[in-house]
């Protein structure tokens, strides 16, 4: 989470602040949002990351944990696939 302009620590407990972020800055300013702090945990966190309006997430934990992130970017694309492109990949 941003405080007074700088980097804090963040991570999946942080995520509905992070999402409750995204919308609130969208709601003010037009300006790519990229997201991070628990956003790549799972699908949901990833699909919830987008929704709130983030154009892009960042993510590091998921890498030391080595998760499988391609398996999660195919899961993603399947489910846009499915929900008939809910997410506009274009724009993001």
């Amino acid at each position: 989470l941003l405080w007074h302009g700088f980097g804090a620590y963040t991570s999946s407990n942080f995520l509905s602040g992070v999402l409750f972020m995204i919308k609130q800055i969208k709601a003010q300013i037009d300006i790519p949002i990229i997201a991070t702090g628990g956003c790549c945990n799972n699908l949901d966190s990833l699909i919830q990351s987008f929704m709130s309006g983030a154009i892009a997430v960042e993510t590091i934990t998921p890498i030391y944990q080595k998760k499988d992130l391609n398996k999660l970017y195919k899961d993603f694309l399947k489910w846009n696939e499915k929900h008939k492109g809910i997410i506009n990949l274009a724009k993001i």
